[in-house]
Order: C-alpha cells, then sequence, then structure tokens
C-alpha cells in the first residue's frame, strides 16, 4: 500500500470513529489513536525499525543483482553495440558504453525528480518512494549494429 493510500485509510478510521462517537467530552486524539491501534495501522517503534532495515537490504540485493545482471550479460554477436538511454521509450541519446547511458538516464531522472539517489535493476533505473522502489521511466536499451547487410536485412 502507498503512503498516499495509508493516509487515506487511516483518515477514514478516524473520521468514522468521530462520526460514531459524536461525545463533548470525548478526547478525540485519543479516539483517533485508539481506532489507528484497533485497525492494525500503527506500529511499534522495534517493528518501524526493522521496516527500515528491510527496506535497505531490499535495495542492498536490487543493487547486487543489477551489478550480478551487468556481469552476465550476453556479449554482442558480432560488430558493435550501442546502448540507447530511454526515458518513457523515446530514445534520449545512444552512447557506445553502457555507463555513459546510465549516466545520462540517472541525470535526467534527477532533472525530473529531485532525487539523489538511484538504483539499477536490469536495465531499469529505479526510485524510492513512499518506502517502495519504482520505475523513473529511464532504462538502457542494448542495440547491436549490424556490420553487414544480408539478404534479410540484416
Amino acid at each position: 500500500m502507498s503512503g498516499e493510500a495509508r493516509v487515506r485509510t487511516a483518515r477514514n478510521i478516524i473520521v468514522a470513529t468521530w462520526e460514531a462517537s459524536r461525545d463533548p467530552l470525548a478526547d478525540a486524539a485519543s479516539e483517533a489513536a485508539q481506532a489507528l491501534e484497533d485497525a492494525g495501522l500503527l506500529q511499534s517503534p522495534e517493528v518501524a525499525a526493522e521496516m527500515v532495515r528491510l527496506r535497505e537490504l531490499e535495495l542492498a540485493v536490487y543493487v547486487a543483482v543489477s551489478e550480478l545482471a551487468s556481469l552476465v550479460a550476453a556479449a554482442p554477436s558480432d560488430g558493435l553495440t550501442t546502448y540507447e538511454a530511454r526515458y518513457e521509450g523515446q530514445t534520449l541519446r545512444p552512447y557506445t558504453s553502457l555507463g555513459a547511458a546510465q549516466q545520462h538516464c540517472e541525470e535526467d531522472a534527477r532533472r525530473l525528480y529531485s532525487r539523489l539517489r538511484f538504483v539499477w535493476a536490469g536495465d531499469e533505473l529505479l526510485m524510492r518512494k513512499d518506502g517502495e522502489l519504482v520505475a523513473t521511466g529511464h532504462t538502457v536499451a542494448a542495440v547491436p549494429v549490424a556490420s553487414f547487410y544480408g539478404a534479410k536485412g540484416a
């Protein structure tokens, strides 16, 4: 559940509790807190710390998988391979190195989203939003360049 959805859910629970109570002497803050606890939306400090640790671990796993994927990526069959920095499927610019294309995507994402840290998962650039990793729309695609023309256009 996204942060926006959690806030909306909490708001709805608080409003429903206040509407049901209508006691002018009731402590509204205590009622709201109890309603959130009853709905299972409050966390202990230990659970909150564990969630932070798990999110950091998740990010580390994405980074490790991305690094491993780049090590075992298939080598081009023959000829030259270029790398296209892309945003929402549109080519930003082709490069002769993967690193340059990734750097272009990161700079463009930083301009759009004002984030300082991104992570690559395969060919896709991710960022953390509301505690979850989400796609930025930036990708890098390996594009082989043909070294000869054949009868089938390859």
